[in-house]
Parts: structure tokens; sequence; C-alpha cells
């Protein structure tokens, strides 16, 4: 199966959490494209309550596990590198999301894909388009460079690197 992945980070050094977790995951998969790494203004939270920056990038990997299997997986490793769920949108080490698993359309209790807030948020949106552009979202049979140029999303995503893939395997 191929898995569009959205991986990011905002606490403390947010570039090591984000090769760490790509480490990871080459152990269940093959990657075959990294987009660029952006950093972004904290989604849903201003004020008081600002967090850091994101840094954000999407990948594509090819991976035997089953959707139910490759979640759990993806949680594992969240919490391998200090993930802490709770509350939702708060400051994490590192959160990896499943983004679009082939053409598939999946509700289960802890994976809905396509992811449904994709479409809703430029971090995804540019660096998804970036590596994978002509693919199209299964529910809106629109490619994700349409969803990028459509989205509401006034939030700025600014390149900040590479990630360099030195010893990823």
């Amino acid at each position: 199966m191929n898995y569009l992945l959205s991986v990011g980070s905002n606490l403390c050094n947010r570039i090591n959490f984000i090769h760490n977790a790509v480490k990871e995951l080459v152990n269940f998969g093959k990657i075959d494209c990294i987009s660029t790494i952006y950093e972004t203004k904290p989604w849903g939270f201003t004020g008081e309550n600002q967090q850091e920056d994101y840094l954000n990038l999407c990948l594509l990997i090819q991976s035997n596990l089953a959707p139910s299997e490759f979640i759990i997986t993806c949680q594992e490793i969240e919490k391998k590198l200090g993930r802490i769920r709770t509350i939702p949108w708060a400051s994490r080490t590192i959160d990896i999301d499943i983004i679009l698993i082939d053409d598939k359309i999946i509700d289960l209790p802890n994976l809905v894909v396509p992811h449904p807030r994709m479409h809703l948020r430029n971090f995804v949106l540019v660096p998804a388009s970036e590596i994978c552009g002509s693919k199209y979202h299964p529910l809106f049979k629109k490619t994700l460079y349409e969803l990028k140029q459509q989205s509401k999303d006034t939030s700025q995503v600014h390149f900040y690197g590479k990630l360099i893939l030195n010893n990823l395997e």
C-alpha cells in the first residue's frame, strides 16, 4: 500500500524529531519521496495559547502493513519519540498523520482516510502537492494541487529546508 503521511514537530529540537520519525518509518516500508520541510504557525491556536512554530513535511511510503496496523505503528513511533497525547492540537514532539492510502476510503474508530481536515490545512496541502500534486482525493475528486489552489486557509507556509537523508537505512 502507498501511504501519504504528514510529519510535524513543534517542541525542542524539531528537525531532530522529524529525522528520527523518518528513520523509524523506514523500518516499516520503503520511502519513495520526501517533501521540503516547511515552517508554519500552529493551527488553531492564537493569543496567550500561542505555541512554538511547527516544522512539517509530507512523505510517500510503500508498506506491506494493513492500514489498521500502520496507524498503530505510527502511534508507537510517536510514543517512542516522546509524544504525549493530551488536548487536541497541543504542542508535540512529533505528529505522524496518515493523509491518504492509495485511493482508499477508510472509516475506523482510530483511522479516517482521507484525513478529514487535510483540505483545510496549508501545512499539509503545500508539501503534499510538492510530492504528489496530481494525486486525486478519493472523496472530493480533485487533485491535491487543486485542493491547495482552492484552500481557504490563510496561514503562511514558509520554506525551511530539506531533510538530510544520510543514514536513514
